[in-house]
């Protein structure tokens, strides 16, 4: 995967996270993690790449499964 492929997976994760939590009615800060890293994720001008346990903290922390996260495509 190069470079412009892995910043378009990223921003499709991005707009998922925002997604899902806002119709789930949360703020950042109610996500499982520190909230600058669900700006960070959402942001589509940065590139941040989250860990899978950070992915797997999010998911629990919103209330959907790791699947329903990064479903996407």
């Amino acid at each position: 995967m190069n470079h412009q492929e892995e910043q378009q997976y990223l921003n499709k994760l991005g707009r998922r996270l925002k997604q899902l939590r806002t119709e789930k009615g949360l703020t950042q800060s109610q996500c499982g993690v520190d909230d600058r890293t669900i700006r960070r994720i959402e942001n589509d001008g940065e590139i941040f790449n989250p860990s899978y346990l950070i992915l797997v903290e999010i998911a629990e922390g919103i209330g959907v499964s790791l699947k329903e996260l990064v479903d996407f495509d």
